[in-house]
């Protein structure tokens, strides 16, 4: 565990996520402004980003009620953040090619 963590979300996606999956998972805001060419993310990239904040914040809500993709991206001064209920976690985006790596952490 992380120093000072209460929680802490990983997730590993190495499937492609198809433009139909992205358009229900991502918000049309989350779209516009973080998949590239306007931002610097892959649909892949921000899938894994909202499995892993779900993983760090999944005491939030209670089961059936919290789904991963309720969950808001955001960027400000080039650092990823996700919310939820008001609670929000920095995120850390890695990928490859055929790779997204995602970590967050709820202090």
């Amino acid at each position: 565990m992380s120093p000072g963590a209460e929680a802490v979300g990983v997730d590993i996606e190495s499937a492609l996520i198809p433009p139909r999956v992205a358009a229900f998972v991502l918000r049309e805001g989350e779209r516009r402004r973080l998949l590239a060419p306007a931002g610097p993310y892959t649909a892949r990239d921000l899938f894994a980003a909202k499995e892993a904040a779900f993983k760090a914040m999944n005491c939030i809500g209670t089961l059936g009620e919290f789904l991963f993709w309720q969950i808001g991206l955001a960027q400000a001064a080039g650092a990823l953040s996700a919310t939820y209920r008001g609670e929000t976690v920095p995120l850390w985006i890695g990928s490859q090619a055929d790779l997204s790596f995602a970590v967050a952490i709820r202090r």
